[in-house]
């Protein structure tokens, strides 16, 4: 098992989905990865991107003008070397990754509200406010509310891992 899928494994178990939470509390028994995978989470409470074809607009993202953007904001925190954390984790193929699963960051825990991977609607969630996406993250950013922005930079982080 890939190191990748083993902090995605161990994501799951250690944050099931609450459904599954009270069936362990009543059984006894942790859920297993199956369970935990095919459990669907509740909606977010933030979502900024409700009632919006994320994908569609994901599809005509600019990575050049996300990788200005990410020169701009993020790299003052962000590393995209996948063995250098800096204030922030490194952001190295970050698109697809387990939440929380950069080894060698101490993550706060806040995260987990997102979901089990940095998809493109979770991290999307998370760059317009963080604050809001997952109250305690340790994220000093404020956010962008502007939707272009947040995809060409998620288009950026997926491209640049290739």
């Amino acid at each position: 098992m890939t190191p990748r899928a083993k902090a995605l494994l161990l994501c799951l178990m250690l944050v099931p989905a609450p459904a599954l939470a009270e069936t362990a509390r009543e059984t006894g028994q942790l859920p297993s990865a199956a369970d935990t995978l095919n459990h669907e989470a509740p909606p977010p409470a933030f979502d900024p991107d409700a009632g919006v074809d994320l994908l569609a607009l994901y599809a005509q993202a600019d990575p050049v003008a996300g990788e200005a953007y990410f020169t701009r904001r993020c790299q003052v925190c962000h590393s995209l070397d996948p063995n250098d954390n800096g204030v922030g984790p490194s952001l190295f193929d970050v698109v697809g990754m387990p939440v929380n699963g950069v080894q060698g960051y101490d993550y706060t825990g806040a995260l987990a509200r997102l979901g089990p991977v940095w998809d493109v609607a979770a991290l999307s969630r998370f760059l317009a406010r963080p604050s809001e996406a997952a109250p305690g993250t340790s994220m000093a950013f404020f956010g962008t509310q502007d939707r272009a922005d947040r995809l060409n930079v998620i288009r950026f982080l997926e491209e640049r891992a290739r």
